[in-house]
């Protein structure tokens, strides 16, 4: 699948990054996965997607926003991030 795929648990931790993610992020070893993944944000989008995206875990609401991820060459390219949290019968975000 082209698309950037990452799972996130209902803790908040990055635990799966798909391996289109992993190309771009071709710099990224241990501990990728985590906050760590936000390193490859572009640092003018970084505080805008951290902020989306834990609405989109606390509220269950989805998010759509345009962002600059950087590859290890140094290569910028945008992508659309899209979360969508999925909720438990008690409306609580769970994975």
């Amino acid at each position: 699948m082209p698309d950037l795929i990452c799972v996130v648990g209902v803790d908040g931790f990055y635990e799966y990054f798909n391996r289109a993610w992993r190309r771009n992020a071709d710099a990224f070893t241990a501990g990728f996965e985590s906050e760590c993944w936000s390193d490859n944000v572009h640092v003018e989008d970084r505080a805008l997607v951290r902020h989306e995206l834990e609405v989109a875990l606390s509220t269950g609401r989805p998010c759509n926003l345009d962002m600059r991820l950087i590859a290890a060459s140094g290569v910028e390219r945008w992508y659309l991030l899209r979360a969508h949290p999925e909720l438990d019968v008690r409306f609580h975000v769970s994975i």
